[in-house]
């Protein structure tokens, strides 16, 4: 049989062997920003290298090793960002307001500034809850668009397939912008009413425990230092997790002269070459170490279990890393569907960076879209 793609009671198409081209049909709902247009696609065939799982063991790492398993693209491309395009790149409402927090002036009183400063985060919840709000209507569209198509038989056999590294799925009949609406939006409206809660109790005074609770936090509502101290907690976890599977199981370093050459965002030549011997990688024939490998750079499993001091088990680990590979197959297709990397934001390429295992602190918006690209086997 062939594998089912991701379960979702928003999304409902079903995987075909031989989709059927059908020229472009565009449909505009009033009253949102997003261009709900369905235009068939060739068949999309990702391929995955021979060395998906060899490559682990080498000295480059498992950064270098993940990206060398990615999709090769015979086209090539350069780093400078075109004009976003909206296919690809969700609304700003996935992302947080800016948040303007005052300057005290030499001579304001601290109650005078407290008070500006508690204006300025109500303004910034109010507008985040708003944008999770309007971020759950866009997904509504979206979703009644999936069921129009599952009910529709000609619309199933106009679904287009890609071949990842858990089977074989079918892509969406929607655009980049609208499945990552669907996605972002399914977490946040999970996460309002506890959130909503803790607004209605402490008002102005959430951002004084806003470091702490962050799990119950809407994406659209989260100030920045929790997202750079999320950041920094994922970061550390997974350098830490590759320093104790090194430890235990012996795995080389990186050589000096090959770290100064290749970082953490900087694969190997071998991962933006074009792959010639490739085949399907699956999932259910990977070693418990390779599993734990890719779960550590991906960041799969749950950081619970680096504080009880266990390995996750290997069937939950082959369930949590064929998950995630399986998106990110998905992501990766559609992505190349859409306009490409130089396509994407500044804000897609960091979030799209940090869902692929790299380091993005410090990193400029070239150097991120320079590890995306090569990911993406993309010339430089």
């Amino acid at each position: 049989m062939i594998p089912r793609p991701f379960q979702s009671s928003l999304i409902f198409w079903r995987p075909l062997l031989s989709p059927i081209s059908y020229p472009p049909a565009q449909r505009h709902h009033r009253g949102s920003n997003l261009n709900l247009s369905t235009t068939a696609r060739p068949q999309v065939v990702v391929v995955v290298n021979h060395n998906f799982v060899r490559n682990l063991d080498q000295p480059s790492g498992c950064a270098n090793s993940l990206r060398s398993a990615r999709y090769a693209s015979t086209l090539s491309t350069t780093l400078s960002p075109t004009t976003p395009s909206t296919r690809v790149n969700p609304p700003e409402s996935t992302h947080a307001p800016p948040l303007n927090v005052p300057k005290r002036s030499a001579d304001q009183g601290i109650a005078s500034y407290l008070l500006q400063c508690g204006k300025a985060y109500t303004a910034f919840y109010k507008e985040g809850v708003r944008r999770v709000w309007e971020n759950h209507k866009l997904a509504r569209q979206a979703s009644s668009k999936l069921r129009n198509v599952a009910r529709n038989p000609k619309g199933v056999a106009r679904l287009s397939n890609v071949t990842t590294s858990t089977g074989v799925v079918s892509l969406p009949p929607l655009s980049r912008a609208e499945w990552q609406v669907m996605r972002r939006s399914r977490r946040d409206i999970l996460r309002l009413p506890g959130f909503g809660l803790l607004v209605l109790l402490l008002g102005e005074w959430i951002p004084l425990i806003a470091l702490w609770i962050t799990p119950v936090v809407p994406i659209p509502c989260r100030i920045p230092p929790q997202v750079r101290k999320e950041l920094e907690g994922l970061e550390r976890r997974r350098q830490e997790r590759i320093r104790k599977l090194r430890a235990v199981h012996a795995l080389p370093e990186t050589p000096p002269q090959e770290r100064s050459n290749n970082t953490p965002h900087t694969p190997t030549q071998s991962a933006a070459r074009k792959v010639s011997d490739s085949a399907t990688c699956d999932i259910k024939h990977l070693d418990a170490l390779t599993l734990q490998k890719l779960s550590a750079q991906l960041s799969a499993h749950s950081a619970i279990w680096d504080l009880l001091n266990l390995n996750p088990p290997t069937s939950l680990l082959r369930w949590k890393v064929g998950r995630r590979l399986q998106y990110l197959d998905i992501d990766d297709a559609m992505i190349r569907r859409d306009g490409g990397v130089k396509a994407l934001n500044v804000e897609e390429i960091r979030l799209a960076c940090i869902e692929r295992g790299f380091d993005t602190l410090g990193k400029t918006e070239i150097e991120l879209r320079r590890s995306l690209a090569e990911w993406f086997g993309q010339a430089k």
